[in-house]
């Protein structure tokens, strides 16, 4: 059977689904100093949708770049332990609640009605047991 060539790829009839994604939120979150040191920052994804895929921008906190390089677990922490969990324990921080306390103040910035409700994935995790 002979090659088709110059044949379109077909468009997708619905919208690709993921995370949600807010690149004016990621540079607001990157204006803001670091949680830890307070200097400038980037926007870390402290939740994640499994292996090599980065979570939802409604979970991103601002960490310095040695700090978000020890929280991903590209570098030890100072006491040598590696991963979330001994990240917040060292630190004495609570990245997801962080998230979503700077999620609620993003939209109250963005609908400035004063409501701060939680929707989607931050509510799910919100109510979630502990």
């Amino acid at each position: 059977m002979p090659i088709k060539r110059n044949v379109r790829p077909k468009k997708r009839r619905k919208q690709r689904r993921g995370p949600w994604r807010s690149e004016n939120k990621r540079r607001w979150i990157a204006s803001l100093p670091c949680l830890i040191t307070g200097l400038p920052s980037q926007c870390c994804h402290v939740m994640n949708n499994g292996m090599s895929s980065k979570g939802s921008d409604e979970f991103t906190v601002p960490l310095a770049p040695e700090i978000h390089d020890q929280f991903d677990g590209r570098v030890k922490l100072p006491n040598g332990e590696i991963g979330k969990r001994a990240f917040e324990a060292y630190y004495w921080v609570n990245t997801t609640e962080r998230a979503i306390q700077l999620h609620l103040d993003w939209m109250e910035m963005q609908h400035g009605n004063g409501t701060r409700t939680i929707t989607g994935s931050a509510k799910r995790v919100a109510n979630s047991p502990r």
